[in-house]
Protein backbone atom coordinates (compact mmCIF):
# COMPACT_ATOMS: atom_id res chain seq x y z
CA UNK A 1 0.00 0.00 0.00
CA UNK A 2 1.32 3.77 -0.45
CA UNK A 3 2.29 5.49 2.36
CA UNK A 4 1.45 9.56 2.42
CA UNK A 5 4.50 10.71 0.53
CA UNK A 6 3.42 8.17 -2.49
CA UNK A 7 0.08 9.59 -2.53
CA UNK A 8 1.11 13.33 -4.27
CA UNK A 9 -2.67 13.52 -6.57
CA UNK A 10 -3.62 17.29 -6.88
CA UNK A 11 -6.59 18.90 -4.88
CA UNK A 12 -8.31 17.86 -7.52
CA UNK A 13 -7.72 15.37 -9.72
CA UNK A 14 -10.49 13.41 -9.79
CA UNK A 15 -8.86 9.71 -10.92
CA UNK A 16 -6.05 10.41 -8.48
CA UNK A 17 -8.18 10.42 -5.55
CA UNK A 18 -10.10 7.50 -7.33
CA UNK A 19 -7.20 5.26 -6.86
CA UNK A 20 -6.18 6.29 -3.08
CA UNK A 21 -10.07 5.52 -2.20
CA UNK A 22 -9.95 2.16 -4.06
CA UNK A 23 -6.56 1.12 -2.43
CA UNK A 24 -7.66 2.08 1.45
CA UNK A 25 -5.38 4.95 1.44
CA UNK A 26 -7.30 7.87 3.02
CA UNK A 27 -6.33 6.65 6.09
CA UNK A 28 -2.50 7.62 5.79
CA UNK A 29 -3.66 11.26 4.68
CA UNK A 30 -4.15 14.31 7.21
CA UNK A 31 -7.50 15.22 7.32
CA UNK A 32 -6.81 18.78 5.77
CA UNK A 33 -5.16 17.17 2.74
CA UNK A 34 -8.80 15.68 2.00
CA UNK A 35 -10.98 18.62 2.85
CA UNK A 36 -8.70 20.40 0.22
CA UNK A 37 -9.51 17.58 -1.76
CA UNK A 38 -13.38 17.89 -1.67
CA UNK A 39 -13.50 21.98 -2.14
CA UNK A 40 -11.58 21.61 -5.11
CA UNK A 41 -13.67 18.62 -6.85
CA UNK A 42 -16.83 20.72 -6.07
CA UNK A 43 -20.20 19.55 -5.13
CA UNK A 44 -20.50 18.52 -8.75
CA UNK A 45 -17.52 16.05 -9.25
CA UNK A 46 -18.21 12.24 -9.82
CA UNK A 47 -20.05 10.82 -6.66
CA UNK A 48 -18.01 8.12 -6.42
CA UNK A 49 -14.97 10.15 -5.32
CA UNK A 50 -17.27 12.86 -3.86
CA UNK A 51 -18.88 10.28 -1.29
CA UNK A 52 -16.18 8.14 -0.22
CA UNK A 53 -14.30 11.42 0.87
CA UNK A 54 -17.06 13.39 2.90
CA UNK A 55 -17.74 9.90 4.79
CA UNK A 56 -14.47 9.71 5.78
CA UNK A 57 -14.18 13.79 6.55
CA UNK A 58 -17.86 12.87 7.93
CA UNK A 59 -16.73 10.00 10.39
CA UNK A 60 -13.74 11.73 11.63
CA UNK A 61 -15.76 14.97 12.30
CA UNK A 62 -18.21 12.42 14.68
CA UNK A 63 -14.72 11.27 16.48
CA UNK A 64 -12.97 14.37 17.51
CA UNK A 65 -16.76 15.75 18.10
CA UNK A 66 -17.85 12.87 21.24
CA UNK A 67 -14.31 12.92 22.27
CA UNK A 68 -14.65 17.11 22.79
CA UNK A 69 -18.06 16.82 24.17
CA UNK A 70 -18.08 15.06 27.60
CA UNK A 71 -20.53 12.21 28.33
CA UNK A 72 -22.00 14.16 31.09
CA UNK A 73 -23.05 17.15 29.12
CA UNK A 74 -26.73 17.49 28.95
CA UNK A 75 -27.84 17.04 25.43
CA UNK A 76 -24.70 16.13 24.07
CA UNK A 77 -26.30 13.92 21.60
CA UNK A 78 -28.14 17.43 20.25
CA UNK A 79 -24.84 19.42 21.04
CA UNK A 80 -22.85 16.62 18.61
CA UNK A 81 -25.30 16.74 15.91
CA UNK A 82 -25.59 20.42 15.85
CA UNK A 83 -22.14 20.78 15.41
CA UNK A 84 -21.62 18.04 12.97
CA UNK A 85 -24.04 19.45 10.79
CA UNK A 86 -22.31 22.84 10.52
CA UNK A 87 -18.65 21.27 10.32
CA UNK A 88 -20.35 19.65 7.16
CA UNK A 89 -21.77 22.67 5.48
CA UNK A 90 -18.27 24.91 6.47
CA UNK A 91 -16.05 22.08 4.42
CA UNK A 92 -18.42 23.04 1.14
CA UNK A 93 -18.05 26.59 1.60
CA UNK A 94 -14.01 27.02 0.75
CA UNK A 95 -14.22 30.92 1.49
CA UNK A 96 -15.51 31.01 4.54
CA UNK A 97 -13.45 31.40 8.12
CA UNK A 98 -14.67 27.64 8.76
CA UNK A 99 -14.20 26.15 5.31
CA UNK A 100 -10.28 27.79 5.43
CA UNK A 101 -9.39 26.24 9.07
CA UNK A 102 -10.73 23.15 7.75
CA UNK A 103 -8.39 22.78 5.30
CA UNK A 104 -5.40 24.01 7.30
CA UNK A 105 -5.91 23.21 10.78
CA UNK A 106 -8.86 20.58 10.80
CA UNK A 107 -8.58 19.51 14.34
CA UNK A 108 -7.96 22.30 16.23
CA UNK A 109 -11.20 23.88 13.59
CA UNK A 110 -13.40 20.65 14.61
CA UNK A 111 -12.59 21.61 18.52
CA UNK A 112 -13.19 25.27 18.50
CA UNK A 113 -16.92 24.31 17.15
CA UNK A 114 -17.41 22.09 19.71
CA UNK A 115 -16.56 24.26 22.07
CA UNK A 116 -18.53 27.16 20.36
CA UNK A 117 -21.70 24.73 20.60
CA UNK A 118 -20.94 23.91 24.23
CA UNK A 119 -21.33 27.33 24.72
CA UNK A 120 -24.29 28.16 23.01
CA UNK A 121 -26.15 24.98 24.84
CA UNK A 122 -24.79 26.84 28.48
CA UNK A 123 -26.38 30.35 26.82
CA UNK A 124 -22.39 31.56 27.13
CA UNK A 125 -20.76 34.23 24.30
CA UNK A 126 -18.44 31.83 22.46
CA UNK A 127 -14.85 32.03 22.52
CA UNK A 128 -13.66 31.40 19.42
CA UNK A 129 -10.88 33.59 17.67
CA UNK A 130 -10.49 34.30 13.94
CA UNK A 131 -8.58 32.56 11.39
CA UNK A 132 -6.30 35.06 12.17
CA UNK A 133 -5.22 34.09 15.78
CA UNK A 134 -5.17 30.96 14.94
CA UNK A 135 -2.77 31.32 12.53
CA UNK A 136 -0.68 32.67 15.20
CA UNK A 137 -1.85 30.52 18.46
CA UNK A 138 2.50 29.43 18.23
CA UNK A 139 4.13 32.51 18.71
CA UNK A 140 1.45 34.41 20.42
CA UNK A 141 0.68 33.80 23.96
CA UNK A 142 -3.19 33.11 24.60
CA UNK A 143 -4.02 35.09 28.36
CA UNK A 144 -7.78 34.09 27.89
CA UNK A 145 -7.30 30.23 27.67
CA UNK A 146 -5.96 30.54 31.46
CA UNK A 147 -9.58 30.27 32.60
CA UNK A 148 -10.85 27.37 30.04
CA UNK A 149 -12.29 24.50 31.97
CA UNK A 150 -10.11 21.18 32.45
CA UNK A 151 -12.50 19.48 29.82
CA UNK A 152 -11.77 22.53 27.05
CA UNK A 153 -7.71 21.99 28.21
CA UNK A 154 -7.70 18.28 28.26
CA UNK A 155 -9.15 18.39 24.57
CA UNK A 156 -6.98 21.04 23.17
CA UNK A 157 -3.70 19.35 24.69
CA UNK A 158 -5.20 16.42 22.73
CA UNK A 159 -4.85 18.95 19.53
CA UNK A 160 -1.74 20.43 20.00
CA UNK A 161 -0.17 16.84 20.93
CA UNK A 162 -1.92 15.56 17.14
CA UNK A 163 0.33 18.67 15.26
CA UNK A 164 3.63 16.94 16.16
CA UNK A 165 4.81 15.44 13.39
CA UNK A 166 6.60 12.40 15.21
CA UNK A 167 4.44 9.90 16.82
CA UNK A 168 7.13 8.75 19.17
CA UNK A 169 7.33 12.26 20.59
CA UNK A 170 3.31 12.72 21.27
CA UNK A 171 3.53 8.51 22.95
CA UNK A 172 6.45 10.09 25.11
CA UNK A 173 4.51 12.52 26.37
CA UNK A 174 1.37 10.74 26.90
CA UNK A 175 3.53 8.37 28.83
CA UNK A 176 4.72 11.30 30.70
CA UNK A 177 0.98 12.62 31.89
CA UNK A 178 0.35 9.30 32.91
CA UNK A 179 2.95 9.61 35.56
CA UNK A 180 5.42 7.72 33.90
CA UNK A 181 9.30 9.08 34.63
CA UNK A 182 11.56 9.58 31.67
CA UNK A 183 14.24 7.72 33.38
CA UNK A 184 14.50 5.15 35.72
CA UNK A 185 17.35 2.66 37.00
CA UNK A 186 14.64 0.44 38.24
CA UNK A 187 10.97 -0.68 36.61
CA UNK A 188 9.31 0.81 33.72
CA UNK A 189 10.37 4.68 31.87
CA UNK A 190 9.62 6.44 28.90
CA UNK A 191 13.28 6.30 27.81
CA UNK A 192 12.90 2.10 28.28
CA UNK A 193 9.83 1.70 26.51
CA UNK A 194 10.52 3.71 23.30
CA UNK A 195 14.27 2.32 23.32
CA UNK A 196 15.10 6.23 23.47
CA UNK A 197 18.18 7.63 25.68
CA UNK A 198 17.34 9.08 28.80
CA UNK A 199 18.82 12.67 27.37
CA UNK A 200 16.04 11.71 24.34
CA UNK A 201 12.67 11.95 26.60
CA UNK A 202 13.93 14.78 28.90
CA UNK A 203 14.34 16.63 25.98
CA UNK A 204 11.37 15.38 24.24
CA UNK A 205 8.86 16.31 27.26
CA UNK A 206 10.84 19.48 27.96
CA UNK A 207 10.03 20.57 23.87
CA UNK A 208 6.13 19.27 24.28
CA UNK A 209 5.64 21.39 27.55
CA UNK A 210 7.15 24.81 25.70
CA UNK A 211 4.51 24.41 23.25
CA UNK A 212 1.80 23.46 25.47
CA UNK A 213 2.93 26.73 27.57
CA UNK A 214 3.17 29.10 24.48
CA UNK A 215 -0.66 27.65 22.90
CA UNK A 216 -2.75 27.49 26.37
CA UNK A 217 -1.47 30.87 27.28
CA UNK A 218 1.02 30.34 30.26
CA UNK A 219 3.80 32.48 30.65
CA UNK A 220 7.30 29.90 30.16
Amino acid sequence: METEEDQESAPSDCEGWRDIIAEGGLDFLPPERIVAAVQALGPEADERVLGPLLNYLADKITRLLHRHVGKSKPNRKEIISRAHFALLEDILQPDTADGVGLRTAFGARVFYRAIDAIRKEDKLPAREPSYEQFDTLRREPRVEQIHWTREEQEAYVEEVLMTIPDPKKRFAFRLHMEGVPAKSKKGFSISDALRISDKTAMKWIAEVQELLKCTLGEKP
